[in-house]
């Protein structure tokens, strides 16, 4: 599956592995995801506290809040590979137990296998017991949404960082994931790739609609690309340690392609900001 892109652990590279091939039945349609009073503790440390959260099905949300209050350890509940200590997670009508194979994950670091093709990185995500013309046919139709048909056969040392990038996109998508969990999938891109990727992965949702969740420090990043904004934090005069929750939850209501100057996305990152504790300028 595509957890494959998640940090790597003998545990989490065998339940990859092992995926059987009764879970080659793919999502092919995007799936609704549901936390329901969820809170994360690793030991005495608690991170996440009372998050209630409805993501529909096909819904681009971000989620944004300061370092450390638990934007990857909620995305991580998610796609199982951490159970929430606290409440549970649904996608479509089913909890979470263990690793989704509903989901397809992608991180900031691409991992791709420096001695395959960028073609047999990508097969990596489908799913075992997929016909193997089947599989042969998805890969190449996502190389080419990505734009990489003409680098198929080479290896990752010969491709750029943001080409690595797309081609982790693509090998997340292979598996038509029902629900596709990024976590801060841009974040080591320069300033231009970064913008692409934003289009491109506008362009693949259109393609493939899947259900979103991306993770993201940039909260212009995120206003391009949600349809919903929920910011993570702590209660006002909360003592050090204590867990964060969502502190709001913005609506973006302006259509795609948007501009930075579009007034609602102005007003919106002014008043994210100062819920970041970020001093911006007035809105317009």
């Amino acid at each position: 599956m595509s957890i494959i892109d998640a940090p790597a652990s003998p545990a989490l590279s065998a339940a990859v592995t092992a995926t059987p091939a009764a879970n080659a039945s793919q999502s092919r349609e995007a799936l609704p995801v549901t936390l329901e009073a969820v809170g994360q503790s690793f030991g005495s440390t608690h991170v996440l506290d009372g998050i209630d959260l409805r993501v529909e099905a096909g819904e681009v949300v971000a989620i944004l809040g300061p370092s450390g209050c638990g934007k990857s350890t909620l995305l991580r509940s998610v796609a199982g590979l951490d159970a929430p200590t606290r409440g549970r997670v649904v996608i479509g009508e089913s909890a979470v137990d263990g690793l989704d194979p509903r989901c397809g994950v992608g991180f900031q670091e691409p991992r791709l296998l420096p001695w395959r093709s960028v073609r047999t990185n990508v097969e990596l995500g489908v799913p075992r017991g997929t016909a193997k013309a089947e599989a042969a046919e998805r890969v190449a139709e996502l190389l080419r949404l990505v734009g990489l048909a003409d680098a198929a056969e080479r290896r990752p040392r010969e491709i750029s960082g943001g080409m690595a990038q797309r081609a982790s996109l693509a090998r997340a998508l292979s598996r038509r994931p029902g629900v596709l969990l990024l976590d801060e999938p841009f974040g080591a891109l320069d300033a231009l790739t970064r913008l692409r990727m934003q289009e491109l992965l506008l362009t693949v949702h259109a393609a493939h609609p899947t259900t979103v969740l991306l993770v993201t420090h940039d909260v212009d990043e995120a206003l391009r690309l949600a349809d919903r904004v929920v910011v993570l934090g702590r209660e006002a005069g909360a003592p050090a340690g204590s867990p964060a929750g969502i502190a709001e939850i913005h609506t973006v209501s302006a259509s795609r392609p948007r501009a930075d100057e579009n007034p609602e996305l102005v007003t919106l990152r002014h008043r994210i900001l100062g819920q970041l504790g970020v001093h911006a300028p007035a809105a317009a």
